[in-house]
């Protein structure tokens, strides 16, 4: 059977505003609980959307647990592969491409073999993701949300690349700083945030973003609002609208979030 090559998708405001959610047997800033989720109001170059975050699974390996989610946002629906050791939270800005690429070369091959008249056994799809894995190649260091972060923190820079035969895409977070705190009300609740500032950089076809974002971060729930500067102005706002809970949270500490 044939494996047909992935198309390359296109790097979605959403990506950069990558969702840091809830967790409730510890407080990373990641959801966890399968079946979460969270609705966000997105204004990216006066364009308005909506993005909806939900957790698919999560597992616990070697030490470390790896959450799974869909980010869905118009047409795109951006699969997240995330990491948590201890409590602190990993975050790979170009790992939802990396995933959904995967993905995509999966369903494209079944889809050309069933024209063939040919199915895919469970042996087959496992062989077909590892060797698009093995052309997918992901190198750097990534982004370091610790649980702990308090006003005056500099946190770690990020560099990483991803490449795929031809392709190539570099992301680096950089100059990262916990700048204050505050309440924060949306229509999802009231909640009590830090405010994290750091540059971020994308180069992929020739094209480069050059942002500065601020995200404002809540215990158990995550990213709460968002605000991305280019030479100073405003380009881009994602601002939390609703939670849907698979069941109560029980050890929410100082958040409201409306039911």
């Amino acid at each position: 059977m044939k494996i047909v090559k992935n198309n390359l998708f296109r790097i979605s405001g959403f990506l950069i505003v990558l969702t840091i959610s809830t967790i409730c047997f510890a407080q990373p800033y990641l959801a966890t609980k399968v079946g979460t989720k969270l609705c966000y109001d997105e204004v990216i170059d006066s364009k308005q959307n909506v993005v909806v975050e939900e957790v698919l699974s999560s597992e616990n390996r070697d030490g470390k647990v790896f959450v799974v989610t869909n980010m869905i946002s118009g047409k795109d629906t951006i699969k997240m592969r995330k990491e948590i050791q201890g409590n602190d939270y990993f975050y790979n800005p170009v790992e939802g491409i990396y995933e959904t690429m995967i993905d995509k070369g999966v369903e494209e091959a079944i889809k050309d073999a069933k024209k063939d008249g040919e199915e895919f056994t469970t042996e087959q799809i496992n062989e077909l993701q590892d060797k698009l894995r093995a052309k997918l190649k992901i190198s750097g260091k990534s982004a370091l949300y610790p649980e702990n972060m308090k006003v005056g923190d500099k946190l770690p820079e990020s560099k990483i690349k991803l490449k795929i035969l031809l392709f190539s895409m570099k992301s680096y977070i950089e100059d990262r700083e916990v700048i204050k705190e505050e309440d924060v009300t949306t229509s999802a609740g009231t909640f009590h945030c830090i405010c994290l500032s750091q540059r971020e950089i994308m180069k992929a076809l020739g094209n480069k973003s050059d942002q500065v974002v601020e995200y404002y971060l809540a215990k158990n729930i995550g990213i709460v609002k968002s605000i991305a500067r280019e030479d100073g102005k405003v380009v881009g706002t994602t601002t939390l609208s609703s939670i849907d809970w698979v069941k109560p949270v029980e050890k929410v500490i100082s958040n409201t979030p409306n039911k």
